[in-house]
């Protein structure tokens, strides 16, 4: 698709896959790289392809995969053949013929005049209760009448692949580029892209505007790209630094509603008293930082290295602060007004062996990307020693299940799961740690005053050696602001701000930690929060806080229940919740990652996520999210 020659003879190219890759034609040597894990909707068979009556159900087949299906209200996708209807090319007395891979399609016998020079059709369908089809050549969506007159077209970013219309409403087309996009079937306007990651846990949706909702871990796949002008290269800014402007899943549910993104941000905004966002995103940028020195692959035998590093500001904003972390754990903290395009510097202390050194820089607008090198201390010889280096492992575990307020509905098990949780960490008690601390709150003094004086208790005691774990389990709740917070045991739903813990509560605590932390999110128990009279039906947006606290300036591997809208179930059989049954298991033994023993953050996610999904068949998915600047680590060993 592309090809440009470089300096030094050699030649990079991109290709359709998509793909990219490089070419010595001295050497004769030839890279080739697939960019992107996206499905691919290029079946031959187009029938795969299957919208529902309002385009909210989504059901495909990827190439060499088996049949999908997609729920946009629940943000649920599930395994399995759907039942919606598939794209016709003959119905209501309209017959497609030669459209398949040709550039001359025919409607009832006459040829098509609209295509352009070297379009191939690929993907046709007639609109239900309707005689009019749409049709998808390489890269525009076309829409023509029965007899063949073009009603709109519409460019495609990428091409076309498969395509499905329902009831006059949307049409959506699957594209080269893995993503799933709806227009408005009465002029062809963008109205909704998703993208569905193949691990079948990730999605974003996004409109057109870049007002998004999230899975956990997913937010990085959409961004801001940025230009900085003909002689410097672009920027790139993730979603997530613009989640209190553009995270807006409230959006994204009115857009198949109302068929129009100013009409669905303003009933969104009506309905949470929200004021609409003026400000251009170039106005909003955060920070970025270059890092001049070490080099990414740097070794060392020195306990710290010189950091050298620049700081950029898209917009003229002030830096209000630079944070410096290894391993995703904060070493240096400065908050104060800081130079730009100065080059500055630090001492930093790194472990034995290989380390990620990030540097984050803040302005009013929040945290930027944290730019980031790996370094390697080249271990000494050992020395013989009686001092017992094992880090301690400091726990902070919370379960309510009966609630004061009256309005609260009761749990069964959410206590229990915090008693089991703390129970299955005290026996590694001189295994991996040399010492487990633990701090339990249940009913008896799960105040929100305890809960604060626990979560000072953890950034107090925990060094950078040490290990940290925060585990909740009981209700979790949103205001109409989209703000979390966790309920104590004498929580005041009429009064959250006062009487529950807020997701700013537990994101300062996670920022102030200075050893490695985990954290294991319980709030989204199935059956509704609150009695009838005052019932607020659907979970809290998990994905949204989870999100959050796996940032790279919080730096916290995150561990949640369940996915998006999703409850989390708890059953008598198992006498506990699925989620924390499962956590036990893998900590206790199951999740081993090597013949070691241990048991490392990424081994206890998979055994979580496989057992949670057995357990409950298929009704609950766990999420766990890494920071990108967080390596794995142990978390416990067989016993």
């Amino acid at each position: 698709m592309d090809l440009k020659a470089l300096p030094n003879g050699t030649f990079v190219f991109g290709g359709f896959q998509p793909d990219w890759g490089s070419i010595d034609p001295a050497a004769g040597e030839r890279q080739r790289h697939l960019s992107v894990d996206a499905y691919s909707f290029r079946a031959k068979d187009k029938s795969h392809f299957r919208l529902g009556t309002n385009g909210e159900s989504l059901g495909f087949t990827p190439l060499y995969q088996s049949p999908r299906q997609f729920q946009v209200p629940t943000r649920q996708l599930r395994l399995g053949a759907s039942n919606d209807p598939a794209a016709q090319a003959d119905a209501f007395g309209l017959k497609l013929s030669d459209w398949n891979d040709t550039p001359s399609p025919q409607l009832n016998g006459q040829a098509l005049k609209f295509l352009q020079q070297y379009e191939y059709s690929y993907s046709v369908d007639i609109a239900t209760e309707a005689r009019v089809l749409c049709w998808v050549p390489n890269w525009t969506l076309y829409c023509a009448d029965a007899q063949g007159q073009l009603r709109w077209q519409q460019p495609c970013k990428q091409p076309p692949c498969a395509s499905k219309s329902t009831q006059k409403q949307v049409v959506a087309a699957g594209c080269g580029d893995g993503c799933i996009r709806y227009y408005r079937f009465r002029d062809g306007q963008p109205l909704l892209t998703i993208f569905l990651h193949p691990d079948d846990q990730r999605w974003v949706l996004w409109t057109p505007s870049g007002y998004y909702d999230a899975a956990p871990g997913a937010e990085e796949f959409l961004g801001w790209h940025v230009n900085q002008g003909p002689d410097r290269a672009a920027e790139y800014y993730p979603l997530s630094h613009f989640r209190d402007t553009y995270h807006r899943p409230d959006v994204i549910d009115l857009m198949l509603e109302t068929l129009d993104e100013a009409e669905a941000l303003k009933q969104a905004n009506q309905a949470t008293q929200r004021q609409r966002s003026t400000l251009p995103i170039t106005s909003q940028l955060p920070p970025s930082v270059r890092i001049h020195s070490p080099r990414d692959g740097a070794e060392t035998d020195r306990e710290q290295i010189l950091l050298e590093y620049q700081v950029h500001s898209p917009n003229g904003e002030t830096i209000t602060g630079i944070r410096i972390a290894v391993d995703g754990r904060p070493v240096s903290v400065e908050r104060s007004i800081k130079p730009v395009g100065e080059r500055l510097s630090a001492q930093v202390p790194i472990p034995a062996g290989a380390s990620t050194v990030s540097v984050i820089a803040e302005n009013r607008h929040g945290a930027g990307v944290a730019a980031t090198v790996q370094v390697l201390r080249r271990k000494p010889e050992p020395v013989a020693s009686t001092v017992d280096i094992r880090p301690v492992l400091y726990v902070l575990a919370i379960g309510v299940s009966a609630y004061q307020h009256a309005d609260i509905n009761q749990l069964a098990f959410a206590a229990k799961d915090a008693e089991d949780f703390t129970t299955c960490l005290r026996r590694q008690h001189n295994l991996l740690y040399r010492s487990v601390e633990i701090k339990l709150l249940t009913e008896a003094d799960a105040h929100k005053d305890n809960i604060l004086d626990g979560l000072d208790w953890l950034v107090q005691q925990t060094d950078s050696r040490d290990v940290a774990m925060l585990y909740f389990s009981g209700h979790g709740i949103q205001d109409n602001q989209g703000n979390f917070y966790y309920l104590p045991v004498n929580a005041d739903p009429g009064a959250l701000r006062r009487s529950a813990l807020s997701q700013g509560d537990v994101q300062a605590t996670i920022r102030s930690v200075a050893g490695k932390i985990a954290v294991f999110m319980d709030a989204c128990h199935s059956g509704s929060l609150m009695h009838p009279l005052t019932a607020r039906s659907l979970p809290p947006d998990i994905a949204a806080v989870v999100n959050e606290l796996c940032a790279a300036e919080n730096g916290a591997v995150v561990f949640s229940s369940a996915t998006s809208r999703e409850y989390a179930l708890e059953d008598a059989r198992w006498q506990n919740g699925a989620f924390t049954k499962a956590l036990v298991e893998g900590l206790s033994g199951k999740a081993l990652a090597n013949e070691q023993g241990k048991i490392t953050v990424k081994s206890l996610d998979v055994y979580v996520s496989e057992r949670v999904k057995e357990l409950t068949s298929g009704k609950q998915h766990p999420a766990t999210v890494y920071p990108p600047n967080v390596p794995d680590f142990p978390v416990a060993v067989r016993g």
